[in-house]
């Protein structure tokens, strides 16, 4: 194979997004139930009833070739190259994940041919460049230096942190009815990049959830909930972030969609486990608490 040739290289970088898709969506979201909390003779389960509705893409093979639509879409934009004539020749370093990934892919492929390493097949050099990607889908966690811990622990201030969580989700709660996978794929079956500015609304939504959960104090006694919670937050973010920019770096997008479900689930394991918690410590909410329009709690 001449990996000179364009089109060789856009058949390679095409091979590497169709293998990634094998893994992507089998995607349902499933309601997440939590261990019961036994107080006395009650037995108290919180469940999610917030609408944080991430959902897969549906699979739609319109010309039947085995490659979903959405895919093709990210496929196509991965490989088109329009020529800018204010460009200088001055070298500037790639910024967007699929210039990275196709700049490394191209340095492998120029090496073994300079170098005569002609052990290694295509395919094989495209996985080892998409080795790297991995490391781009993984966020900087959260820790406990980035967040206030307080030592009081009654009931009260249990009740006060759950009331707080549930507030900031009711506050800042983005309500168009329509989830980012839904906007990902009409904007990826329309070709059509105006359809993402939909997901600013979602991302801001997010960082507003991230800010303001975090600049909380929180009861020790729930501070690794409380990280799990924030840190899911972040996570969501950053997908969405990346199916926003997914016809300017669409390896980045199709990096992220690989975590997108197993980040929901987490949100909503977080959510109920943050609750669990409280309730064990002895937290209850009257009703028109706003923490009844997050966590339904059955006794």
């Amino acid at each position: 194979m001449n990996v000179s040739d364009p089109r060789s290289q856009r058949r390679i970088i095409g091979a590497f997004l169709v293998g990634s898709a094998l893994v992507l969506f089998t995607l349902l979201i499933r309601p997440t139930t939590a261990p019961a909390v036994t107080s006395g003779n009650e037995i108290i389960s919180p469940v999610v009833v917030a609408d944080f509705e991430n959902r897969p893409i549906t699979i739609i093979d319109s010309n039947g070739d085995g490659v979903p639509d959405w895919e093709e879409s990210l496929q196509r934009n991965s490989g088109t190259l329009q020529r800018d004539s204010s460009i200088t020749s001055a070298y500037e370093a790639p910024e967007t994940l699929t210039d990275q990934f196709a700049l490394d892919l191209f340095e492998r492929m120029v090496n073994g041919q300079v170098y005569g390493d002609f052990s290694s097949t295509p395919e094989e050099i495209v996985a080892q460049s998409s080795d790297q990607l991995l490391a781009q889908a993984v966020d900087t966690l959260i820790t406990v230096d980035d967040i206030t811990i307080s030592n009081n622990n009654s009931a009260a201030a249990l009740i006060s942190y759950g009331e707080q969580v549930a507030v900031i989700i009711n506050t800042y709660k983005e309500t168009s009815g329509e989830n980012e996978a839904q906007i990902l794929e009409r904007a990826l079956a329309t070709e059509n990049p105006a359809e993402l500015q939909k997901l600013d609304a979602k991302i801001t939504t997010y960082q507003n959830y991230l800010k303001y959960t975090q600049a909380l104090a929180v009861p020790s006694s729930v501070a690794a909930e409380h990280l799990l919670l924030i840190n899911s937050y972040l996570a969501t973010l950053n997908n969405i972030i990346a199916m926003r920019n997914a016809f300017t770096d669409p390896i980045l997008a199709l990096v992220r969609l690989k975590r997108y479900q197993e980040d929901a689930d987490v949100l909503f394991i977080a959510l109920i486990d943050t609750y669990t918690k409280l309730i064990a410590g002895g937290a209850r909410w009257p009703a028109g608490s706003a923490v009844h329009n997050v966590i339904s709690i059955q006794e």
